[in-house]
Parts: C-alpha cells; structure tokens; sequence
C-alpha cells in the first residue's frame, strides 16, 4: 500500500482510478473501521481521527482532497535531464483500507493491526525518444498500468511492505519493492512526516525494456547492444512532509532520492550520457472536503 512518488501516474489512469474506487467501495462495511486502530489522535481536523495501521491520521468514513500539483521526474530511468509537469492532485482514503492519489490505488483485502493484503494499480508513464536526446534511435515505450498486489507487515515504529506488479496490456515487464514505510506525528495539528526506504527489484522484460539495447536499437541509437537479467536494481528513500494549515487546507511537498546499481548503472543509457542518481519530488496544494 505504498504511497511515495517513485511510481508515478498521468493522463487517462484518472477514469481507471476512480472506477477501481467505486468498485472498491462497494465491497466496503463501514462496521470494520472500529477495528483498524484502538487509539485517538488528533489529526489538524476536526472530529478527531483515529491513528490507523499504517500509522497515520485518518477519519472514519471516506476522506476526500483535491488540489494541483507541479511534478519534477527524470526523462527516463538514468537520466541527467528532468521534465516538469503540472497536474491535478487528489487523494481519496476509506477507512485507512482504500487509498488511491495520483501515484496508486490499493485496497487492502484483508486488514488488521499486524497484517495488510490486498491489490494494487500503478502506473508505468512509458518513455518517449523525445524527452530526452540521449533516447534517440532507442524507441519508445506505451504508458500502460501495472496490477499486483502488496503485503504489509504493522509494527509500532513502521511497516515492513512488500508490493510486486506487473504490466497489464503490454510487456513491459515486472517490478517489486521491499520497504519500511513510517509515519511521524511531530505536531499533528500542523506537521506529519512520511519516510520510506526501499530498494527496487524488476524482472529480465523491464530490465531489458528500460535499461537494455537490441542488436536492433544498437544500429539506429549509436549505443552498444546490451541485455540485462532480472535483479534489483534501485535503492531509495520517499520523504513528505505534510503541512496543515488548518481544518481543510494542506501542503505536501514529497522528496525521492534514486540509486542505480549493478545491471542498471552499467546501462548504455546510464553509464554514457545519464547518471544513476535520480531525483524526484512534487509540491501539492490540497483542499479537503
């Protein structure tokens, strides 16, 4: 149930999204929100809402926020150039189980104080030879939507998450993540901090598809032809802070820092003209309703 922006979503995964909500939501007791946390906290809202298992702030019932947002990600997986985008922003929670914003949509199936299980969509944005001129004669890639599913394991200080998702109408490939996600409640009528460190596994169809040059892409791009195997091949860490300013407004700047290693760095696209340190963040204005 992650929700850093090292997975990021665009264009039409809005109608996608907002249809899994709906069907989600129908499978949905509002009986169970009892159950998800004994304690009280206070959240910057009014109605006092529970800490949930992933210990964070939420309120009983389905909360809503939009706003806008800029976006800041590198052209590619190794890129030295960065594109900008400015996009609506929203986060729907229900019962701290549905949780959907730009960056995923999860559900937890099944859902306790120690355990999390359930399904989960993410984006693949795709990469195009024109957002970069290091991707030229390498061709493009299709945005597609990744399904899988996650497993969080619940503790006091964190979550120990597991997440594996593979492309849906294409072959781009298969990804999966192992990370503690954290929630810490400086002020949590003004400050709540998100940390997540994680490190970033892909099977031999995403490596090749990302990091990997054909025989073929060998003569059109310039590059040396190279052919990568499944393995991890990223580490990071996700900070977001979230500040309240009061009952309906918040501000949310989100940070990721990401390291390429083995396979991945010695890619053509990243040992010649790219870099394995990547950046990502984003800055949101949301309102609550």
């Amino acid at each position: 149930m992650m929700r850093p922006i090292v997975e990021r979503s665009t264009r039409n995964f809005w109608s996608i999204v907002f249809g899994a909500i709906c069907f989600s939501g129908l499978l949905l007791e509002r009986s169970e929100a009892a159950d998800l946390s004994g304690e009280r906290g206070p959240a910057g809202i009014s109605d006092e809402p529970l800490i949930g298992v992933w210990g964070l702030p939420f309120t009983p019932g389905w909360t809503t926020r939009l706003g806008i947002m800029g976006f800041s990600l590198p052209a590619y997986e190794g890129a030295k150039n960065y594109l900008f985008w400015p996009l609506p922003s929203f986060e729907v929670d229900y019962n701290d189980r549905l949780y959907a914003n730009i960056n995923s949509a999860a559900y937890a199936l099944f859902q306790n104080k120690w355990i999390s299980v359930g399904p989960e969509l993410t984006p693949f944005l795709g990469r195009q030879e024109s957002y970069s001129d290091a991707l030229r004669g390498t061709g493009n890639l299709p945005f597609d939507l990744k399904g899988g599913g996650f497993v969080g394991l619940h503790s006091p200080v964190g979550s120990l998450v597991v997440e594996c998702s593979r492309s849906i109408t294409t072959s781009v490939g298969a990804t999966g993540s192992i990370s503690f996600q954290s929630g810490y409640l400086f002020d949590p009528k003004r400050l709540i901090l998100a940390v997540t460190p994680g490190v970033t596994w892909a099977d031999k169809d995403y490596m090749q598809n990302n990091f990997g040059i054909t025989p073929s892409r060998s003569v059109t791009s310039g590059y040396p032809a190279y052919a990568p195997s499944a393995s991890f091949y990223n580490y990071f860490v996700y900070v977001a802070p979230t500040f309240i300013i009061n009952t309906r407004h918040y501000v949310i700047p989100s940070f990721a820092y990401i390291r390429l290693f083995d396979q991945a760095r010695q890619s053509p696209l990243v040992a010649g003209p790219g870099t394995p340190n990547q950046f990502a963040a984003q800055l949101s204005y949301e309102y609550q309703f």
